[in-house]
């Protein structure tokens, strides 16, 4: 049963496209994909340079021909590297900036749904977004330690940082949704554990659609709300005669 809520929420990802198509929701995705867009391409050129610049101090390390017999392996594991060290940034990016932008979505959603939107307090959003960044911080602090721990793996490295990144993306995004049903943390921990095959299946899904070039940077964060909403809340009743 978990494997098959996985799935679903993973499939959910892309399924956000027809609603997308069906109710014009297009220009809620404008702000937060450029945002999305911009920082992801300046996260990526940073990066990559990065990853040169460790690959010339390797290769200064290696004495003699060692040099040249090493120089593919290491161009391999410095690019697998600055691919998982890309994603890692990207999601501290995302919960920093982006997704606050997509306030306005999850409002037209609601509208849809429930008729209007979900009222909340400005300081109980201050408080959610400042303890989002630290988990978001917390997590990539994880992240890099378990990058280390599992370089004997190599090429089947992925895995278990796919999982790994993959749940805590799915998480943040209903974290994100639910501040509104439940302004205190506390509360919604115990909402939130019990989404935990949906958190990975939705972040998973985010992951693959961010190996989409320009489209998947654009439309990740908005996709992975839409699919969060629908898990959660069920498929959208549409209410019609909205503005």
């Amino acid at each position: 049963m978990r494997l098959q809520r996985v799935v679903r929420a993973f499939l959910s990802v892309f399924r956000s496209l027809k609603i997308v198509r069906e109710e014009r929701l297009w220009s809620y995705f404008v702000l937060p994909g450029l945002l999305s867009l911009v920082l992801g391409t300046a996260l990526a050129v940073g990066v990559f340079y990065a990853a040169l610049a460790l690959l010339e101090w390797l290769i200064v390390l290696i004495p003699g021909t060692m040099a040249d017999a090493a120089l593919p392996f290491l161009w391999i594991i410095a690019l697998v590297q600055a691919v998982f060290f890309y994603f890692i940034s990207y999601r501290l990016v995302t919960a920093l900036v982006v997704l606050p932008f997509l306030s306005p979505l999850q409002d037209r959603l609601e509208q849809l749904q429930f008729g209007q939107r979900k009222e909340t307090a400005l300081s109980a959003d201050i408080g959610n977004a400042l303890l989002g960044s630290l988990r978001a911080l917390l997590q990539i602090a994880g992240m890099l330690l378990l990058m280390l721990v599992t370089l004997p793996l190599g090429p089947f490295q992925f895995i278990p940082l796919a999982l790994y990144d993959g749940y805590f993306i799915g998480r943040g995004v209903f974290d994100m949704l639910l501040e509104r049903d439940y302004p205190k943390s506390a509360a919604r921990m115990q909402t939130l554990k019990a989404l935990r095959p949906e958190s990975l299946g939705l972040g998973l899904g985010s992951l693959v659609l961010l190996l989409i070039p320009v489209a998947g940077i654009l439309t990740a964060a908005g996709f992975g709300l839409i699919a969060a909403f629908r898990l959660h809340y069920g498929d959208l009743k549409v209410i019609k005669n909205l503005p």
